[in-house]
């Protein structure tokens, strides 16, 4: 999880202990059957502008 936000963020400043305490703070997470869920969801959202 912590490897995971690292890489889709970009946070080459910040330690391991840093961004799992930043995940902690800001999102949230649980553990269920042996799996990590955080309380995040990514939206994508398009725009096409006409011509």
């Amino acid at each position: 999880m912590v490897h995971y936000c690292q890489l889709l963020f970009g946070l080459d400043q910040a330690n391991y202990n840093q961004i799992l305490e930043g995940i902690e703070k800001y999102l949230g997470y649980y553990l269920e059957d042996d799996k990590c869920y955080m309380n995040w969801e990514l939206h994508f959202i398009k725009s096409i502008k006409k011509n």
